[in-house]
């Protein structure tokens, strides 16, 4: 199985808390024989658009809808909601809702879904509760303790720190069991009205 993430957070990898938990998460699936492609979307040159553009980031979009078991978006709290990196990202899951209900056909609907935010103090429900939505209404599955929050801050504390260690575990066993779950029911085929099965490009 493969899962992609996408880590929006603002700083260097180096000096990120975010890119720390992806860091542990990716060496827990990994021990799950789970494939990992983390996207850094500060490094991509894509435009904050809801329209069907060509540019450094579509090419991992449609790696999501043909490739991906599970995609998690990575976020640290800036003021109380995710990054504008994180927000960008949405909106360019605009145009794979709009071509779902053209063709009658939702390509993300056996996919799986997870948060992981960084950060101190409050906008961890707010955060997850805005992605989720976004997910849930483009038909992706969000299993239970998905929503992994760590508030410890700095790379060297949030590597020791048992209780992130702890939630992590859980995170990837309920994301890789409901992946597990999806891919052998497939219940896509049952709600699917367009027989055709057009493809995303």
């Amino acid at each position: 199985m493969k899962l992609k993430i996408f880590n929006a957070t603002l700083k260097p990898s180096e000096g990120s808390n975010t890119q720390a938990l992806v860091d542990l998460v990716t060496k827990n699936m990994n021990s799950l024989g789970v494939t990992v492609d983390t996207v850094h979307l500060k490094d991509l040159n894509f435009e904050h658009t809801t329209d069907n553009v060509n540019d450094d980031l579509t090419p991992h979009l449609v790696d999501v809808v043909k490739n991906c078991d599970m995609i998690s978006i990575a976020t640290p709290i800036w003021w109380g909601v995710q990054s504008s990196l994180a927000q960008g990202l949405i909106e360019r899951f605009d145009p794979i809702d709009s071509w779902g209900q053209d063709n009658d056909y939702y390509a993300l609907y056996n996919k799986v879904f997870g948060t992981i935010v960084s950060g101190g103090g409050d906008g961890f429900q707010h955060i997850h509760g805005n992605l989720y939505n976004m997910a849930s209404n483009m038909g992706m599955t969000v299993p239970p303790t998905c929503n992994l929050e760590i508030a410890t801050q700095g790379r060297d504390e949030i590597m020791k720190d048992k209780d992130a260690k702890r939630w992590i575990d859980i995170w990837c066993r309920n994301m890789t069991t409901w992946a597990t779950i999806l891919k052998k029911a497939n219940p896509s085929k049952y709600v699917q009205n367009n027989t055709n099965r057009p493809k995303y490009t």
